[in-house]
């Protein structure tokens, strides 16, 4: 039978390999990813000219024992100064054997100046956080949290002025974990000038620097069942410059077997606009205070749990006050309950 587990490393020499980045890891396991993500992310993030947003797809293969799988990612791209580059990848490695994982990374890039008939290459790097379900032996699964780094080449043929096709190839290496290759195929759309000016529109107020935001959707345990139930949210908003906000929110995820979850919430967001501010894109991390009533230490304790959360969102303004929102949500627990929060709703500004 084939081992699905990780051969071509020594486990002590893995270990050892990791000590110093899983050190401050193991004491605060969701406070250091989500600080080193979102800082790496504000770095590059608040000052370039030129944005990129690109969906892949295509072959992923383990090389550790030649599992495959499809994997599909989701990447945010700046230019900041000539040919330096930074960019936010969210990459989902599919579901090779007894794994599914999926990650973030912030890469810094070096592009090539565009030719002529629209190609141009690049090389980037950075540093990859994973989130991995996977069997463990104790357990029906458990959920892994650890760091790596990828290594990207990318070919770009811009066709249009605003929509191009990319074909990258990405190589993640984990300490721990088990490592990749994959070639991945993207189309991507392009802001020249920038999101925070693009297209303005006369006449157009721009939105509001308070949100009030009612939310709906579904919570997905990130188990191999995939357990789910009914979330709600109440969020409030508050601009704090035209790149960043600050949101506090009540978040109650549902009853979904293996967890019976509710807690409030804090983040801070990287924030791009559109159109005279009628589409905002952004991302956010914080803490979340929750009580799960079905975890037996909490019951024990009477008390809350300090989880993470990292949330991708966008939002749709129809009117000067009225607005359509649709967030993404990763909870990252420290007891193998991370969960998948999708929500959509209405929001009101002022």
């Amino acid at each position: 039978m084939r081992s699905h587990a990780p051969v071509n490393r020594d486990r002590h020499d893995a270990r050892v390999g990791a000590t110093l980045s899983s050190r401050a890891f193991r004491r605060h396991p969701r406070g250091t990813a989500l600080a080193a993500v979102f800082l790496l992310s504000v770095v590059g993030m608040g000052i370039g000219h030129g944005q990129a947003l690109t969906v892949y797809g295509g072959p992923m293969k383990v090389i550790d024992n030649g599992d495959r799988a499809t994997a599909w990612a989701v990447d945010y791209n700046e230019r900041v100064a000539g040919p330096l580059e930074i960019g936010l990848l969210y990459l989902n490695e599919g579901h090779p054997n007894n794994h599914h994982r999926d990650g973030i990374a912030p890469e810094l890039w070096l592009r090539s100046p565009r030719t002529t008939s629209g190609l141009s290459f690049a090389a980037g790097a950075g540093p990859f956080y994973y989130f991995d379900t996977t069997r463990d032996s104790t357990r029906d699964y458990s959920n892994d949290h650890g760091w790596g780094m990828i290594y990207s080449a990318a070919a770009q043929w811009q066709w249009h002025p605003r929509w191009f096709l990319s074909l990258r190839a990405n190589h993640v290496r984990t300490y721990g974990s088990f490592d990749t290759n994959a070639v991945l195929l993207g189309v991507g759309y392009r802001w020249e000038a920038g999101l925070i000016d693009e297209e303005p529109i006369p006449g157009v107020t721009p939105t509001a620097r308070n949100e009030i935001n009612l939310l709906i959707g579904q919570t997905v345990v990130n188990s191999f069942a995939s357990e789910s139930s009914v979330a709600t949210s109440v969020e409030y908003r508050r601009s704090l410059r035209r790149w960043a906000d600050w949101t506090v929110s009540f978040l109650n995820e549902g009853d979904a077997r293996l967890i019976r979850r509710n807690g409030a919430a804090t983040q801070l967001w990287l924030v791009r606009r559109a159109h005279d501010d009628r589409v905002a894109l952004s991302v956010g991390a914080g803490p979340y205070l929750a009580i799960d009533r079905r975890n037996p230490d909490t019951q024990r304790s009477g008390g809350e749990r300090l989880a993470g959360l990292i949330t991708f969102s966008a939002r749709y303004s129809f009117t000067p006050h009225w607005h359509v929102r649709a967030s993404w949500n990763r909870v990252l627990a420290d007891y193998h309950r991370d969960t998948d929060v999708f929500l959509a709703g209405v929001g009101y500004g002022f």
